[in-house]
């Protein structure tokens, strides 16, 4: 039992850090994005994005959605587990 719990800890340890570590490469990625299409600041209308950034955009944030599944499923030992995480 002691062995399961020490590695869950490590796992949940090391899932954290990847966390916050996707948390600020997405904040980064705001902060550029809106510097690039907004530079005098976030104004109403939005200007329109093309097509081709949009479609850009969301595969980035399926990537990271990718991402974060793959990491939990990869330390989870069964089903309920990975979910979990």
């Amino acid at each position: 039992m002691q062995k399961s719990t020490s590695k869950a800890g490590k796992s949940l340890i090391a899932l954290t850090i990847f966390g916050i570590a996707m948390g600020l490469l997405e904040a980064a990625v705001v902060v550029y994005l809106r510097q690039l299409y907004y530079p005098e600041g976030l104004t109403l209308p939005l200007k329109p994005a093309s097509s081709t950034l949009l479609l850009i955009e969301s595969s980035r944030e399926l990537a990271t959605l990718v991402m974060l599944i793959t990491a939990a499923i990869a330390v989870g030992e069964n089903a309920l587990q990975s979910f979990a995480y």
